[in-house]
């Protein structure tokens, strides 16, 4: 069973070590010793000031949420639902994905839901569905989006990927 974990070397297998951020499962997309860019805004600065102590563990709720839920699937998701299931203003979560997230938001969607589409095709949607239903299940809105973002992914298209199994 080859996932995205073990095809990019994501940190989701190591739960030796006792650090949070070692157990994110898409640890290379998170920036948690500090911020991506320079934080000149007051308004950043205090949200910076207010979260820094529980960033951690927002991250962490943040990619609970994107690998053991479904939510990601509604493809009218938005940052507004995530700061709802995970109870924290939606200012603190667009200040993380835009200081502490090396991913837009929008790719950020685009990762969580090829890896739910490579966990649904590991355990054989495509044998009596397709690619079409698998893209509308994720929460992709057309084809063409869930084909592209795929093949960025993943490195190959969905068929190659399936010749895996």
């Amino acid at each position: 069973m080859l996932t995205p974990e073990i095809l990019y070397g994501f940190n989701f297998l190591n739960n030796s070590s006792d650090s949070i951020n070692e157990k994110l499962v898409l640890n290379s997309v998170w920036k948690i010793d500090g911020p991506l860019k320079p934080i000149t805004n007051e308004k950043d600065m205090k949200i910076a000031e207010k979260i820094a102590s529980k960033l951690t563990k927002y991250i962490h709720e943040i990619e609970e949420l994107s690998f053991h839920s479904t939510i990601f699937r509604n493809p009218k998701l938005g940052i507004e639902d995530i700061a709802a299931e995970i109870k924290i203003p939606v200012s603190n979560v667009n200040f993380i994905f835009r200081f502490h997230c090396y991913e837009s938001f929008s790719d950020y969607k685009k990762i969580v839901r090829i890896h739910d589409a490579t966990k649904l095709l590991e355990e054989g949607f495509l044998y009596d569905k397709t690619v079409e239903s698998l893209a509308e299940k994720v929460g992709f809105s057309s084809y063409i989006t869930f084909y592209n973002a795929f093949k960025s992914i993943m490195g190959v298209r969905t068929q190659e990927y399936m010749k895996r199994f």
